[in-house]
C-alpha cells in the first residue's frame, strides 16, 4: 500500500531539511527543489532514499518532473 500524501510531503520535508542543514518546519513545499540548492545529485538521492523508505519503484526524473515537495508528495502518493 502506498503511503498517503501528508505521509509522503512530511517525509520529503525532512529529508530536504536534512540536506539543507534546516528545520523541516522551514521548508516551503511549493518551491522548487532547485530553488532550495537541490541539485540533480539531490534529486537521485532523494527518489533512491524514498524508494527504499516506502518500498517504492521511483523513476529519478520524478524529482525534475514534479520539482516541488507539494508535486512530488501527490504523485508519488497516486
Amino acid at each position: 500500500m502506498r503511503p498517503d500524501e501528508t505521509t509522503l510531503r512530511d517525509w520529503l520535508c525532512g529529508w530536504v531539511a536534512q540536506e539543507l542543514g534546516r528545520g523541516a518546519t522551514t521548508i516551503p513545499t511549493d518551491v522548487p527543489l532547485r530553488e532550495l540548492g537541490l541539485g540533480s545529485v539531490h534529486g537521485v538521492r532523494l527518489t533512491c532514499d524514498a524508494e527504499e523508505a516506502f518500498g517504492l519503484d521511483i523513476d529519478p526524473m520524478v524529482a525534475w518532473e514534479h520539482p516541488t515537495i507539494d508535486a512530488l508528495a501527490r504523485v508519488l502518493s497516486a
